[in-house]
Formats: C-alpha cells, sequence, structure tokens
C-alpha cells in the first residue's frame, strides 16, 4: 500500500509539473511581442518544409540507388552472375562450405546414402553431390544445371577425363616450372584433387580445402574411413586437380 501511494505521488506531481510548464509557456506566449510570435510560427512552417523536402529528397536517392542496382543486375548478367551465380572465386567458397556441412556423414548410420546408393566406393558421389548442389543453389536454370551434370560422375576417373586440358590439370605430368606454375599461381581451395585410390577403386577424390607451405593441403572428402572427413595429404602424391569454380561459373555464362 505504502509502493502504491508512493507510486501514485510521483505520477500526480509529474501531471502538476507538466501543468505548470504549459502554464508558464502560454504565459510567456502571451506577453510576446507579436512579431515575435509571427516569426516563431514563420520558423514552424520552415522546419515543416525542409522536413517534408528531406523526405522527398530521401525517396528520391531510395530510388535511384534501386534503378542503379537494377542496371547492376543487368550487367552482371551478362557475366552470367544474375541471380545468385557467383564468380570463380565465389564459388570456390561455396563449393568448400557445402562440402563442410557434411563433415562426419558415415557408412555405420548410413548418412552416407544422402550421395550415394551403391554399395562401390562414394568418394566421387560426394564431389559430384555438392558441386550439383552449389549450381542448383547459385540460381541456375534447368539447362544450365542439365549442362553442369555433365560434368560429375560415380568415379574419378569420370570426372577428371571429362575436362581434358580445359579444367583438369594434370600435375603428375607437368614439367617442375609447369608444376611449381600451377602449385603457387592457380591450385586454390575448392578444387577437386584426384589421387591414386587402394585396391580395385583406382583411383580418389575430394575438395582442397586449405594449401600449405610445406607441399601439403588440407580436404575434405567422401568415403574416407567410410565417412566424409577432413585429411593433410602431399601435393606431390597426387594425379591432378579439377578447377570445378571455373566449370560452375564458364557454365553459367554459356547461356
Amino acid at each position: 500500500k505504502e509502493v502504491e501511494d508512493a507510486n501514485l505521488k510521483l505520477v500526480e506531481d509529474a501531471v502538476t509539473l507538466k501543468q505548470n510548464l504549459d502554464n508558464s509557456y502560454n504565459a510567456m506566449m502571451a506577453e510576446m511581442p507579436a512579431e515575435i510570435k509571427t516569426e516563431i510560427e514563420s520558423l514552424k512552417t520552415q522546419i515543416t518544409e525542409i522536413e517534408a523536402q528531406k523526405e522527398k529528397d530521401l525517396n528520391a536517392i531510395d530510388a535511384k540507388i534501386e534503378v542503379r542496382k537494377n542496371e547492376e543486375l543487368k550487367q552482371s548478367k551478362t557475366e552470367g552472375q544474375m541471380l545468385g551465380l557467383l564468380s570463380s572465386n565465389e564459388f570456390s567458397a561455396k563449393i568448400v562450405e557445402t562440402a563442410m556441412k557434411y563433415k562426419g556423414f558415415n557408412e555405420e548410420d548410413g548418412s552416407y546414402k544422402k550421395f550415394s546408393t551403391g554399395d562401390y566406393g562414394w568418394c566421387a558421389d560426394f564431389v559430384s553431390y555438392v558441386i550439383k548442389e552449389v549450381g542448383k543453389a547459385s540460381g541456375m536454370t534447368d539447362a544450365e544445371y542439365k549442362e553442369l551434370k555433365t560434368h560429375t560422375g560415380a568415379s574419378p576417373q569420370k570426372i577428371s577425363y571429362r575436362y581434358n586440358d580445359d579444367y583438369y590439370y594434370e600435375t603428375s605430368k607437368m614439367s617442375d616450372a609447369e608444376y611449381n606454375n600451377f602449385i603457387q599461381n592457380q591450385l586454390q581451395p575448392g578444387m577437386a584433387f584426384i589421387m591414386p585410390g587402394s585396391g580395385s577403386s583406382g583411383q580418389h577424390t575430394g575438395f582442397v580445402v586449405e594449401v600449405y607451405d610445406d607441399g601439403t593441403f588440407l580436404t575434405i572428402e567422401g568415403n574416407s574411413g567410410n565417412m566424409v572427413k577432413q585429411n593433410r595429404r602431399k601435393l606431390s602424391e597426387m594425379y591432378g586437380f579439377v578447377d570445378f569454380s571455373s566449370i560452375l561459373s564458364d557454365t553459367t555464362r554459356n547461356f
């Protein structure tokens, strides 16, 4: 009860204070010379006009920004990058990001079946699944997506053999100068590596995540220990690398 009474008193005091201030203002205005009152009213009108003009100007700026955005979108379409279609470097980052979210998928709990329905080695199925997911999510048309699918396969051999010299860099057959130039200037995250496999699989594939100065690189790959996992591998042990980021960006530019 005491708290309620105290709160009520505060409210009453606040109301009284406002009334006193209003009365003081009205008394001041009543005593103010007519010319000053006129000037105040004029200033109020000017402020209202300025605020209205400000709102108008902001709307005009927003409209210009929207026009510029539309122009840039039209321009980007000619470069094959509209509706979310990405540049080569952006595709590289998206490939790695997409592949990494499947880290830990495995055969034991059956989660690997998201990428493969067969009982064979599924490393290439994982690579193909990621590439198609990135392509589809980028905003490709059905025709572009159909073209992209021709660049994927169920085995590392099918993936690497389909590109010849356009997108597949066969580092194992390069001269020392060519190899060093590729490693230093062209190899990047998002590329798929092709390496010798074990047993009857022949070859193995996965994605480059990070390249180190000591001649090794970090991967994300499917069917490694029966799961999607990361490994550190030697560059010198690879057959070659597939530049999927260029395939993706070039595919979108062909339509």
